[in-house]
């Protein structure tokens, strides 16, 4: 992932997703189970039948082949825009540290950051729970320091 910040536009955020070859060949294997699936005797017997009008982008590829699948899995494939482990939380002297433990932002007195990018791991779940948990931590390193 890059996050690229210029001036004080919104940062731009490229994921990279299916950059990696083994990402596409899992989804791929996933749409094959899935369309295996569908056309089972269990899902026969409710009439299943796989929609077949093409996906966008996708027509010059022959339907049910990788090349098809790969297709559409790169047209549908989106995040939900809940990114995790853009700030690296570590010791001072490696370079890739932004926060430290107390999640200061190190070198810029009184910053800290207290949201998912702290996350170095994206979680199996919303990332709503563990945001709170970050929020509530870092409340009670600013009191304890604050001496509350």
């Amino acid at each position: 992932m890059k996050v690229l910040v210029q001036g004080v536009k919104t940062p731009l955020i490229y994921p990279d997703y299916l950059s990696n070859e083994r990402d596409m060949k899992v989804l791929l294997e996933g749409v094959k189970m899935a369309v295996a699936l569908g056309e089972s005797a269990a899902f026969q017997r409710y009439n299943s039948t796989l929609y077949r009008a093409p996906y966008p982008g996708c027509g010059s590829f022959e339907h049910g082949t990788d090349q098809y699948w790969a297709c559409a899995i790169r047209q549908l494939t989106t995040s939900l825009h809940h990114q995790v482990g853009t700030c690296r939380m570590g010791p001072p002297e490696d370079p890739a540290t932004v926060v430290d433990t107390q999640l200061r932002v190190l070198g810029v007195q009184g910053l800290r950051v207290a949201d998912c990018s702290i996350i170095p791991l994206i979680p199996a779940s919303h990332t709503m729970a563990p945001a709170y948990m970050i929020g509530e931590k870092v409340a009670k390193i600013i009191k304890q320091e604050w001496g509350k």
